[in-house]
């Protein structure tokens, strides 16, 4: 059990990670010293999907984890 809350935990931390690199992302191009566009585009959209998936997989253990 001990793991798994590990697990979660580090997930967790990996997906705030994640949301932190996108908003650098973000500000970055908004000021125009980053990256184009159309590049951004993309690597949001990838970003996106694998937060949600994350996001799914990490309430799904978390609900197991309490439910124990």
């Amino acid at each position: 059990m001990q793991d798994t809350q590990l697990s979660v935990l580090l997930q967790a931390v990996n997906a705030a990670g994640v949301v932190g690199l996108l908003g650098f992302m973000v500000l970055a191009f908004y000021r125009g010293d980053l990256i184009a566009r159309s590049l951004l585009d993309r690597i949001l959209a990838l970003y996106e999907q694998q937060i949600a998936e994350l996001s799914e997989r990490i309430l799904k253990r978390l609900e197991e984890v309490v439910k124990k």
